[in-house]
């Protein structure tokens, strides 16, 4: 009886072993699928988004300006481990606003209603994305 019960817990413990490889392994996937959504959007924005808006020099010289700033804030909060992932979270979600009004700002009004609409695009876009998985 003893020899049976030591197989169980074996069975047991290799098939909860062999479920966290195949969730580890989803999560994994559904994290790779996300980063290449992501890239596939901001790829797009690059190419046709930034062309119809027609950007002087002095506003592309700008938003680069505020893109690297941007990057090396988000670094810090995310390197910063003093903070918890609500803290973190919350911060890049105040940066991200903060991020957009600087944006606007260098933005004349024809071209704030061209970013408007093709932000509603995509969430269209992407809406109808979410529904076809």
């Amino acid at each position: 009886m003893l020899k049976k019960n030591n197989t169980m817990k074996k069975l047991i413990v290799m098939a909860c072993i062999a479920a966290g490889f195949t969730l580890s392994a989803q999560a994994q996937d559904s994290s790779a699928a996300k980063i290449q959504h992501k890239n596939k959007h901001s790829k797009e924005w690059k190419h046709d988004g930034k062309a119809k808006l027609d950007l002087t020099a002095d506003q592309q010289e700008k938003m680069k300006a505020m893109r690297a700033e941007f990057k090396i804030q988000a670094k810090a909060i995310n390197d910063n481990s003093a903070l918890t992932e609500d803290q973190k979270k919350e911060q890049l979600k105040a940066l991200h606003v903060k991020n957009r009004q600087q944006m606007k700002a260098v933005l004349t009004p024809d071209q704030q209603q061209k970013v408007a609409e093709q932000r509603k695009n995509l969430r269209k876009q992407h809406k109808t994305e979410v529904k076809r998985k």
